[in-house]
């Protein structure tokens, strides 16, 4: 498996992520198929989160509105985001 790390600094001013999102508004919610693609997964702090997406749209390779939105993991200040990436 290849694991990216996005490592750069945080401070980038984004509003605070929704504490909790819905089930139905996840990429792939209710989905039981293989997806003919790629899922990455960003799970760290909120602004390390939001700093990694950031970098992988001025990279071209998402725009930030694919990603979902941040949901909380049960760890304290910890969220994740997922970007589906179809037909990859």
């Amino acid at each position: 498996m290849t694991e990216i790390n996005c490592f750069i600094q945080a401070g980038s001013e984004l509003p605070e992520p929704a504490s909790t999102v819905p089930p139905e508004y996840l990429p792939g919610y209710g989905r039981m198929e293989p997806v003919d693609g790629l899922r990455v997964l960003a799970i760290g702090s909120p602004d390390a989160v939001n700093d990694c997406v950031l970098t992988l749209y001025r990279l071209g390779y998402a725009r930030v509105d694919e990603w979902s939105w941040a949901v909380p993991t049960g760890n304290p200040r910890e969220v994740m985001r997922v970007l589906t990436k179809l037909g990859v």
